[in-house]
């Protein structure tokens, strides 16, 4: 081999050994690629849940399925009052209005209670994207405030005169609303009318005046009279009033503050 050859040679070498000693190739883990995996994995599962909730959907554990929600809204005059909102047992809200979100479809219960009044409650059936208001719960007094009354005589109309349509007694205890059962009760029902709003029914059972919810299903208990005998009565001042004429003296009790009336039900889908 000439001088020139070994030459070249030599320096090839040299520059091969430079190059490889300021040339660092390092290879990637396999670990790493594994939490990059993990990551993205994570991101993509936390980012499809994020926009679903923002949509309005939320997991059912009872169905193994996401399911649409809907809105649960309670408005009314008593906005700003205390009082305990709970829905389905969990504590919402101690004033008015309230607005319950992503409530999952199905049945829910609602209760307002407060001091002095008797507690509401209410049983519905919610349904995908759909949004309710309730607004026709009244809240009684626990004891309504008696009074004599001094205007009223036994000769008003409102005594007599009163609506009951589409209301029937049947079978002395049985309630029907155009011709559909509505309750059956252990007593006769008497002098069934509608209450002003038109979604509860006055009645007296035994020896009660009582409100019955048609909606809800439930009873409340107005006025204690004298005996189980059949009684005249009405409501007035817009069912704030209830005047009863038992065992010949007329009395006038109230039922609630204007504030803590609602006045119906909306059900916006």
């Amino acid at each position: 081999m000439t001088k020139a050859v070994r030459r070249y040679s030599d320096l090839g070498e040299k520059v091969s050994r430079e190059v490889r000693r300021h040339t660092h190739v390092e290879k990637v883990p396999w670990d790493r690629i594994g939490y990059w995996l993990i990551g993205v994995f994570f991101f993509v599962i936390f980012s499809t849940i994020a926009l679903g909730y923002s949509l309005g959907y939320r997991y059912n554990a009872d169905r193994g399925t996401w399911q649409q929600t809907g809105v649960i809204r309670i408005n009314g005059p008593l906005s700003g009052l205390p009082l305990q909102v709970v829905i389905d047992g969990e504590y919402v809200s101690g004033t008015m209005p309230v607005r319950y979100n992503r409530v999952l479809p199905g049945t829910h219960t609602i209760q307002l209670t407060k001091d002095g009044y008797q507690p509401w409650s209410r049983t519905m059936e919610l349904e995908p994207n759909q949004r309710i208001s309730f607004t026709d719960a009244i809240l009684i007094y626990t004891k309504p405030k008696e009074a004599l009354e001094t205007i009223i005589t036994e000769n008003d109309s409102r005594f007599t005169d009163y609506s009951t349509r589409n209301l029937e007694v049947r079978n002395g205890n049985e309630l029907w609303i155009e011709d559909e059962f509505v309750a059956r009760r252990t007593e006769d029902i008497l002098s069934p009318r509608w209450f002003p709003l038109g979604v509860h029914v006055l009645c007296q059972l035994g020896d009660e005046i009582v409100l019955y919810d048609v909606y809800g299903k439930t009873t409340q208990s107005l006025v204690k009279l004298s005996s189980s005998e059949q009684v005249a009565f009405f409501a007035a001042d817009g069912g704030r009033r209830l005047i009863v004429k038992d065992a010949g003296v007329i009395k006038s009790f109230e039922l609630f503050e204007t504030n803590s009336l609602f006045n119906r039900l909306v059900v916006d889908y």
